[in-house]
């Protein structure tokens, strides 16, 4: 069986809308109606309160800057950790 990771990205709305999904992911990998394995999931967030939201759902999580409004561009480190 394969094994795949799974890269989600998101401000706060995208990621509590990701979460049933994951939730639903990680129900099907453990009843092994999956036709791959998940090895993990990262989550790359904008700002502190989607990583809040995401942590308890992935296996690693990275900044990738504060957004649209945000100072930094944060592209090229999206691309990489992608």
């Amino acid at each position: 069986m394969k094994s795949k990771n799974i890269a989600i990205a998101g401000e706060i709305t995208p990621s509590k809308t990701i979460i049933p999904i994951i939730e639903k992911l990680r129900e099907r990998e453990n009843e092994g109606k999956l036709s791959f394995k998940i090895n993990k999931i990262i989550g790359h967030y904008h700002g502190e309160a989607s990583r809040d939201f995401l942590e308890p759902y992935c296996d690693e999580t990275y900044s990738i800057g504060e957004g649209r409004r945000g100072k930094k561009n944060s592209a090229g480190k999206l691309a990489y950790l992608i």
